[in-house]
């Protein structure tokens, strides 16, 4: 719930102070992004599939700024690591196979 009001409330914001052209893809991201920083900080095991959603939704925002012809390739494989990251952390992360063991689930081996 938390999350959906960030994203009104940021997308609303943003399209009536700037000049972004695509308010409501940052502000999904933004709110996302905002959402796993939170989850990061209460140190729950569940911010890796946030931080995850984060990276696709940075990917999907690129996509979007790249049709208009204000994105670099820089910032693509930037986005394209923080992805490659999060999928990472479910195969080798200890924190989040606690998590697994703890909820009775078998732990991802990579």
């Amino acid at each position: 719930m938390g999350t959906l009001l960030v994203y009104v409330i940021s997308g609303f914001l943003i399209g009536k102070f700037t000049n972004d052209p695509r308010p409501w893809i940052d502000a999904i991201s933004f709110a996302i992004s905002l959402t796993a920083g939170i989850m990061c900080f209460m140190r729950y095991n569940n911010q890796y599939f946030w931080w995850t959603a984060s990276g696709v939704f940075q990917l999907i925002l690129w996509g979007v700024t790249y049709a208009q012809g204000d994105a670099t390739l820089a910032m693509a494989i930037n986005s394209l690591i923080y992805v490659i990251n999060d999928i990472l952390a479910f195969t080798v992360s200890p924190w989040f196979n606690m998590g697994r063991r703890r909820e009775g689930l078998k732990e991802i081996k990579n």
